[in-house]
């Protein structure tokens, strides 16, 4: 009986450490599902965050994006693998300077999502944005030695780009919009040139690249880019439906310039009043051919 009594005993221990071993395997497996949870709950509800502040009352919008900024810091204390680390930098990043107005924040979180995917494109991009806009906002200051510091750093940037992907023609299309963006007319349309050769059914490199020639007066190329930017995109962009009719009325051709500035306006935002848009609906007004004007800028809710 004490015999028995005593096996009993010992494939209860057995049996018990066998479960407590269990138990331990699987006590990790539990932590990461658990982790994994939280983490996509807290991407989840940065997403919505993010979503709130965009689609918002302009009022709220710093207040949710400053929320969905938290919520990815604390997804990403979370998150151990370095490709998903790599991303909600970005996203931070991003934010940080497109929401947020926070261009030294965005700078170190795309120096760390670099850092932790160093081959990455987008990382160097969004650098080459915000330097690009530090450069520009110095330059309007008056600080063109300030200016010229971000634009080489954007340069800089631009030129690791052109060694790592030197068949991406949209890499030389975004260095051409820096260009113009300085008033580097002979640069941009260096650069465009290189990109529509590259990728020819880029629409906005031969958009940017008809405003180049606009600028230097090269006037049958900046036809002719204008024209390649209207037939290669599906649905028409609009700054070159613009650069067009502004040419056509240089030269007097009322019909061909009424043509492009109505194109032009369907195709732009609605409720925009700046300098392109009071131009084109002028011009349309002084030519008699302003009657499709309110029906363009404005829909039929507001119009009535």
């Amino acid at each position: 009986m004490r015999r028995a009594q005593l096996l009993s005993w010992v494939a209860c221990l057995i049996l018990l450490c066998g479960c407590v071993s269990d138990s331990r395997r699987e006590a990790p497996q539990r932590d990461r599902a658990a982790r994994q949870l939280l983490f996509e709950h807290l991407v989840a509800d940065a997403m919505r965050l993010y979503a709130e502040g965009v689609a918002g009352p302009p009022a709220m919008a710093t207040g949710y994006f400053h929320q969905a900024r938290d919520r990815i810091a604390d997804a990403l204390d979370i998150q151990p693998v370095e490709a998903r680390r790599a991303t909600l930098r970005l996203w931070l990043g991003w934010i940080s300077f497109r929401c947020l107005g926070e261009p030294e924040e965005a700078i170190r979180q795309y120096r760390e999502a670099l850092a932790q995917d160093p081959d990455a494109k987008r990382p160097r991009l969004e650098l080459a944005a915000v330097y690009g806009h530090l450069s520009l906002r110095a330059l309007r200051s008056g600080d063109v030695a300030r200016s010229e510091r971000f634009l080489e750093s954007a340069r800089g940037m631009y030129r690791e780009m052109f060694e790592r992907w030197p068949r991406d023609g949209a890499i030389r299309s975004d260095l051409g919009v820096l260009y113009l963006d300085h008033g580097l007319a002979q640069e941009a349309h260096g650069i465009l040139k290189e990109a529509v050769d590259l990728d020819p059914d880029r629409a906005e490199a031969w958009a940017n690249l008809g405003t180049a020639c606009a600028i230097l007066a090269l006037g049958a190329e900046e036809e002719a880019a204008y024209r390649r930017a209207i037939r290669v995109s599906r649905t028409g962009v609009a700054d070159a439906f613009f650069g067009l009719g502004r040419l056509y009325a240089e030269r007097a051709e009322v019909s061909a310039a009424a043509y492009y500035l109505r194109g032009f306006l369907r195709r732009t935002a609605r409720g925009r009043t700046d300098q392109v848009v009071l131009y084109a609906v002028r011009y349309l007004v002084e030519a008699g051919r302003g009657g499709e004007v309110p029906r363009m800028l404005m829909g039929d809710d507001e119009r009535q």
